[in-house]
């Protein structure tokens, strides 16, 4: 049933530019808009929906983050004697998780301290789900000739949790890894955020949590089109009134620092940031005439 409402709200901005000068002309046109997400509704009594990964409820952005926070990694027996118990078998080189359920140890009224254990309790909003900026332009030029075309776009604002990353990053059993995991934790490299390899991965470092160290930017800028084209003399050949050259190239590059394929996948309404996994976009590089009689 059409049970929840939402809001989106934002600011969007164009500009164009034209010039010519002599047998030089160009085009360029830029337009750039902001988002704001709101869940207004989601029916019933309102409760929260839970995703992979995610939250969504009420006055928030659908489908952000949702997991543990990590402050970072376990050196010694004594650090995880003097943290919140998080498993038996947690020891050096596991990762770190904040206790962030706080209780009153004074009796005044006002949380001051955590509960000292690691549960479900602990888990937290981590980062939006949804870009919050989007951004493109067009560019186009010609000169005698020739002819040049650039389209690119992309955004910003958000971070994906990478699900084929976290597969490859797990810390236990004998398949492949991710290149990331040769920096893992040892007692002779210890300046790391990648937690140790450990038989059954008891402290439960691998990828089962959902958590903040699976959160990778999501920003990109991608070049979608470059085209270049020669028109070449009329009446070069009987009968052609105009022929054109022109070699055409699509998704030829994307600048980004998530370590996916595809930093614009789609997936699921409750899941807007969780990539279970995309394909990556082909390049397509293609050689081309136009002509007419």
């Amino acid at each position: 049933m059409n049970a929840g409402s939402l809001q989106n709200t934002g600011f969007e901005f164009t500009i164009g530019y034209h010039k010519k000068t002599g047998d030089f002309t160009f085009d360029i046109s830029a337009n750039a808009y902001t988002l704001k997400n709101k869940v207004l509704s989601l029916g019933g009594f309102d409760e929260p929906v839970y995703g992979v990964g995610s939250k969504t409820q009420v006055g928030s952005s659908i489908g952000q983050h949702f997991g543990y926070n990590v402050e970072g990694i376990f050196q010694s027996q004594d650090e995880i004697a003097s943290h919140a118990f998080q498993n038996a078998g947690t020891a050096p080189g596991d990762l770190k998780f904040t206790d962030q359920l706080t209780v009153d140890t004074n009796g005044d009224g006002i949380p001051d301290a955590g509960d000292n254990v690691i549960n479900a309790e602990d888990r937290v909003y981590l980062g939006r789900a949804l870009p919050n900026f989007y951004y493109g332009s067009n560019f186009s030029a010609s000169y005698k000739n020739f002819d040049l075309t650039l389209f690119v776009s992309g955004s910003t604002g958000n971070v994906i949790n990478n699900w084929t990353y976290r597969l490859l990053m797990h810390t236990t059993d004998y398949m492949n890894y991710h290149e990331d995991a040769l920096n893992r934790w040892t007692p002779t490299n210890t300046n790391t955020d990648v937690p140790r390899l450990a038989t059954g991965d008891p402290n439960n470092n691998g990828g089962d949590n959902n958590r903040k160290d699976w959160l990778q930017d999501g920003t990109y800028l991608r070049i979608n089109t470059l085209s270049l084209g020669y028109k070449l003399k009329d009446n070069l050949i009987k009968g052609l009134t105009n022929s054109r050259v022109y070699i055409t190239c699509q998704n030829l590059y994307t600048f980004q620092k998530y370590k996916g394929y595809n930093p614009d996948f789609t997936t699921g309404v409750w899941n807007p940031g969780f990539d279970a996994g995309s394909y990556p976009k082909p390049r397509t590089i293609m050689v081309g005439v136009q002509i007419g009689f």
